[in-house]
């Protein structure tokens, strides 16, 4: 099984990234790959976790950063990375940091959202 994001970059070609399902490498350990196709151009990477969730949402991570460090001008349905995979927050500081960064976070989202629908309205 896999799972698949087509992107396209800044000059109109196509990027496509691939997730593949992850696979259990021993007792306590998952490991998920990714590619990254751009036309002759492939990039491969991995993340491992302690499950198949963790491992998954890692390579996730893991290539979103392969695709802004390559391919800082690709866009998925017109958002750019940073909105087509959006990072997380972290909760480990508590409930009361994760609602204000959450909060915060909305409303810089709100902005860029508002920032884009007014550039294609233009």
């Amino acid at each position: 099984m896999q799972f698949e994001r087509y992107l396209e970059d800044d000059d109109g070609s196509t990027i496509l990234l691939v997730l593949l399902a992850p696979q259990k490498m021993g007792s306590e350990e998952w490991s998920c790959s990714f590619e990254i196709r751009h036309g002759k151009r492939e990039e491969h990477g991995s993340a491992g976790g302690i499950d198949a969730l963790q491992a998954l949402d890692n390579a996730l991570y893991a290539a979103k950063r392969s695709l802004k460090q390559s391919w800082p001008g690709a866009i998925w349905c017109g958002l750019p990375i940073e909105l087509a995979f959006p990072d997380k927050i972290p909760n480990f500081l508590g409930e009361d940091a994760y609602v204000k960064m959450a909060e915060r976070l909305n409303a810089l989202i709100e902005e860029l959202v508002e920032d884009l629908a007014k550039r294609r309205r233009s």
